[in-house]
């Protein structure tokens, strides 16, 4: 877990500098999302000064309509005020969840070094450090879907009480902004050396697992 601290570090320390430096102001969607986010923001803010909780009404409805994005930036308001930047940086919540997912799927599946490498390619790709330096729904999706991959492995087979409650609660918080779906689409499957499909299952020393067909 110490490399993939260390990758996520990297790409962290990465996003401050070019974050700090870029004045592009949020249009299209981006400029929607943040103008909602600071809105519940500041009803969070004004309900809990009132001590009027009835206020929080909306807020509710934003967390039952799986408004990710927009409930995950409300600390990074509340510590760093409300900017652009503040905004952006929800991202790296996000960032490390994908990559935390994405090792424990490699080691769940092989070993801790597959699960670093597999962890550090994917930082790599362009449209991952890209995004994780944009305020969209699209990068919190991406890592909802890297949860869901390594909970649906580990539920084996939804057989694990546990494991597939977890599942359950990330499919959940897959969710949907101003009514555009966000649910990943997620294909997991386990081929043995015969390349007969036997479902998700605990891998053994004769059986080649595949992860495929995650789409955001």
């Amino acid at each position: 877990m110490i490399g993939v601290i260390s990758i996520f570090l990297f790409h962290a320390l990465n996003n401050l500098i070019v974050i700090s430096r870029d004045a592009t102001p949020f249009i299209g969607d981006a400029s929607d999302l943040y103008k909602h986010s600071i809105y519940y923001y500041k009803l969070f803010s004004q309900a809990f000064q009132n001590g009027d909780i009835g206020q929080l009404s909306p807020l509710f409805h934003m967390i039952l309509s799986g408004q990710l994005l927009g409930i995950a930036a409300l600390p990074f308001y509340a510590i760093f005020g409300i900017s652009h930047d503040s905004a952006v940086l929800v991202n790296l919540l996000f960032l490390f969840i994908l990559l935390a997912s994405v090792y424990k799927t490699g080691q769940y599946l092989f070993n801790r070094t597959a699960g670093v490498l597999a962890a550090f390619i994917l930082s790599l790709y362009p449209s991952v450090f890209g995004f994780s330096r944009i305020f969209m729904l699209e990068f919190a999706a991406l890592g909802i879907a890297g949860l869901w991959v390594f909970f649906l492995l580990a539920s084996g087979g939804l057989r694990r009480r546990g494991w597939s409650l977890a599942l359950g609660i990330a499919v959940g918080l897959g969710g949907h902004h101003q009514g555009q779906r966000a649910h990943p689409v997620v294909h997991v499957d386990a081929r043995p050396s015969d390349g007969q499909v036997h479902g998700v299952a605990q891998p053994t020393p004769n059986r080649r697992p595949i992860v495929g067909s995650v789409h955001p």
